[in-house]
C-alpha cells in the first residue's frame, strides 16, 4: 500500500527527495568491490610470494591499506544517503550504518598504527556486519519507495545470506574452541560458500539499485 502511494509522485519530486542517495549507493558498491580485493589479495599473497618475505610484507601492507581506502569509500557513500529525505524511510538505519562504519573505519586505522587488543578484529568484524545490516535494512525502505518489490526482495535474500554467513562462521569457532574438527570443517566450508554467495548477491543488489536510482 505504501508502494502505490508513493508511485502518484512525479519522477523530479523523487529525485529531490533521494538527495545524493544514487551517488551514495554507487559508492557503496564500489567500497565493496574494493573491500573483495583487499581480501584476496591479502588471503593469497602468503602463498604466491612465499619465497619472497620482503615483497609479500609490503603487498600485505598494501592490501590493508586499500581495505583502509574502501572502508573509507563505503563511509562517504553511506553518509551521502543521509541526505535522502524523510519520505524515503528508514532514516534512523542509515543513520545507524554511517555511525558503525565510522567506528569501524577509525578503529582499524589505528590499528593499523598500534597493535590491536586481544580478539580486536573480531571487534571490527562486529561493527562491519552490524553496519551491513542496517543499511540492507535501509535498502529496503528504499526499495518500496521506488516502487520496486523486486528490489525488495533482493535486499532479503542479501540479508538471509548474510544470516547464514554468520551462523556457519560461529559453527567454526564452536567446533574449534570444544574440538570437533567435523563441525569446525562445515562451518568453514559453509562459511566460504556463503561469504561467496553474499559478495555476488550484494554485488548485484547495489548494482540493481545503482542503475534504478540514475533512472529517477
Amino acid at each position: 500500500m505504501a508502494s502505490h502511494g508513493i508511485s502518484s509522485q512525479t519522477e523530479p519530486n523523487k529525485a529531490a527527495s533521494l538527495g545524493k542517495v544514487p551517488l551514495g549507493v554507487t559508492l557503496v558498491f564500489y567500497g565493496l568491490e574494493l573491500t573483495a580485493l583487499g581480501i584476496l589479495v591479502s588471503l593469497f599473497t602468503p602463498y604466491v610470494l612465499a619465497g619472497n618475505l620482503a615483497l609479500a610484507i609490503r603487498v600485505f601492507q598494501g592490501a590493508m591499506v586499500l581495505l583502509l581506502v574502501a572502508g573509507g569509500v563505503t563511509f562517504v557513500g553511506k553518509l551521502l544517503c543521509l541526505t535522502a529525505s524523510s519520505e524515503v524511510g528508514g532514516k534512523p538505519a542509515v543513520i545507524l550504518a554511517v555511525l558503525l562504519t565510522l567506528i569501524a573505519v577509525v578503529t582499524s586505522a589505528v590499528w593499523q598504527v598500534t597493535p590491536p587488543p586481544m580478539n580486536g578484529d573480531k571487534v571490527v568484524n562486529v561493527l562491519t556486519t552490524a553496519a551491513f545490516v542496517c543499511f540492507l535494512l535501509f535498502l529496503r525502505k528504499l526499495a518500496l519507495f521506488l516502487g520496486d518489490a523486486e528490489l525488495g526482495r533482493q535486499a532479503s535474500g542479501v540479508l538471509f545470506v548474510g544470516v547464514a554467513a554468520v551462523l556457519s562462521l560461529t559453527g567454526f569457532v564452536v567446533g574449534v574452541l570444544f574440538f570437533l574438527p567435523i563441525v569446525a570443517i562445515g562451518g568453514a566450508v559453509a562459511a566460504a560458500i556463503c561469504g561467496v554467495l553474499l559478495l555476488i548477491r550484494y554485488s548485484r543488489l547495489l548494482l540493481a539499485f545503482s542503475r534504478k536510482l540514475k533512472s529517477v
